[in-house]
């Protein structure tokens, strides 16, 4: 399992916070995020940048062999 986090507007985009999880394991993972309110925009396979709900609070759950993006 792999999550790093790109602060600060990164290349200029709208996106402050941007986290990505990446998990290669063949169970789920359980991963500890800052605290606060993230719009999902991958999850499970699926890309949508229009957002796929939201994540809010410390923790996020990854599904096996497959990445996870956040922003907010």
């Amino acid at each position: 399992m792999v999550a790093f986090k790109i602060s600060g507007h990164a290349g200029g985009d709208a996106w402050d916070d941007i986290i990505v999880i990446l998990n290669a394991n063949n169970s789920y993972v359980n991963v500890g995020i800052p605290e606060g309110n993230y719009e999902r925009v991958a999850h499970d396979g699926r890309i949508d940048l229009n957002g796929m709900g939201w994540v809010c609070g410390n923790t996020v759950s990854v599904a096996p062999r497959s990445a996870t993006i956040l922003h907010r």
